[in-house]
């Protein structure tokens, strides 16, 4: 039985398989050898399958100021430090699994002293801290103990901002059993807020976050290893010029463990970055195929399949994208604001295809694409294929990953990117997206 190395050298891209007995199942379910496959979850790496060399030209600066600002879940599921211009491969939290690359926009985390909460920096009112107590999501001996003494312990800290009403978001990994943790963002007083609650014992939210002068309010609790769970709050500000991140929960003498304070401007949270003395900004990661790279693309016909993970969060963004380095030549495929699939065909400014785009309801998504000037469709998790006859095709020489160019960025996993020089049959993208 041959391997798979020997079916690289005899076949070219493009070509129909001989028979099932391919090890690897995208292709087998294709009947067709890509020309680029980009298996970031299962290789954990840039490598192309087909070639068995990186393709890719990724770059993420080092943090402002210098430091170690980009981070990501290991397969442990320990809290990673990445290094300056490395990808980051992130993993589920709780179960190990291989989510994919990892393409996030810049951030700052404006919140000083991210895992000490015994700096003066952080207010305590009725309640004491314990520096390093015990073990953080990262594995260091960096957690906090919280201990009340009064009902509610509160502690808060307060960042400078511009008169302008902003979205910020706000986390913390938290540890505990306290049936009412509470999670707040305030303009200096404790009248004008967005907040959110959460029962630490059931790792749910209590009720539905709320506004107190603030706006568009929302919450989130992911589970972590070891009991942590990292909360979330989300809230746009009033016009006041500060704003401090106030978590506080009830019961004289009860206990939580704190970690990772983080307040960064934007509507969801992003990957933790750590802060002592100053504010940190982790840098955007680039992800691109250029140049002589690019030449496994076909300009007349293809067929782009990715499968990555949606955050549904209403900002557009990219998923993958090729153009000329241009928005008036591209093909891209995209999630619109309205969170649904947006497969664009722009030729001249002007987009081309008219197709079928399913609203997203998975968190996993599997979308492929196929192109001819005369026929082109588009499937999304298997969905029926919407047949555009009347296309005109861009003429492109890159692919940007997870954005396009520098903008709409992911800020989720890619799981796996490939591409066929040919335009499969639209039962093949049925299948190959179920």
């Amino acid at each position: 039985m041959r391997g798979l190395g020997t079916l690289r050298t005899s076949l070219a891209p493009g070509g129909v398989l001989a028979g099932p007995w391919v090890r690897n199942e995208l292709w087998r379910n294709a009947r067709a050898v890509p020309s680029l496959d980009l298996d970031f979850a299962g290789n954990k790496s840039l490598s192309d399958n087909v070639t068995n060399q990186n393709l890719v030209s990724f770059t993420r600066a080092s943090s402002t100021p210098p430091g170690t600002g980009a981070t990501y879940v290991g397969s442990d599921g320990l809290i990673k430090t990445a290094t300056t211009n490395e990808a980051r491969f992130d993993h589920n939290p709780t179960t190990g699994e291989s989510l994919g690359l990892l393409v996030e926009e810049a951030r700052t985390n404006l919140s000083l002293y991210s895992e000490d909460f015994s700096n003066a920096y952080w207010t305590p009112l009725d309640c004491t801290i314990t520096p390093n107590e015990s073990t953080a999501p990262d594995g260091t001996l960096t957690a906090d103990l919280w201990t009340n003494t009064a009902s509610p312990g509160v502690i808060n800290n307060s960042i400078t901002k511009d008169a302008i009403a902003r979205t910020y978001t706000a986390s913390l990994w938290v540890k505990g059993t306290t049936t009412q943790f509470t999670v707040t963002l305030d303009n200096g007083t404790t009248g004008i807020r967005g907040r959110a609650q959460f029962n630490l014992s059931t790792n749910n939210p209590i009720g539905t976050p709320f506004n107190e002068g603030f706006t568009s309010t929302s919450g989130t609790l992911t589970p972590y290893l070891n009991g942590w769970v990292r909360l979330t709050l989300t809230t746009t500000t009033s016009t006041g010029t500060t704003i401090r991140l106030r978590p506080f929960f009830s019961t004289n003498g009860a206990t939580v463990r704190i970690w990772g304070a983080q307040v960064e401007e934007g509507a969801f949270a992003t990957s933790y970055i750590p802060t002592t003395t100053a504010t940190v900004t982790r840098a955007a990661d680039v992800a691109s195929i250029t140049g002589s790279n690019f030449s496994f693309y076909n300009q007349t016909e293809g067929t782009l399949f990715a499968s990555y993970a949606e955050r549904a969060f209403s900002v557009a963004h990219q998923i993958a994208t090729v153009s000329n380095g241009t928005t008036s030549e591209r093909i891209s495929l995209a999630i619109n604001t309205s969170n649904v699939l947006d497969v664009g065909v722009i030729s001249g400014g002007t987009d081309t295809f008219a197709g079928n785009t399913p609203t997203l309801t998975a968190q996993q998504y599997q979308i492929g694409f196929g192109y001819k000037a005369d026929n082109s469709g588009v499937s999304a998790n298997g969905s029926a294929i919407t047949v555009d006859s009347a296309v005109i095709l861009p003429t492109v020489s890159q692919l940007d990953i997870g954005a396009r160019g520098s903008s709409q960025i992911l800020n989720s996993t890619i799981k796996r990117l490939t591409y066929w020089p040919t335009r499969l049959a639209d039962t093949i993208l049925q299948r190959i997206t179920q």
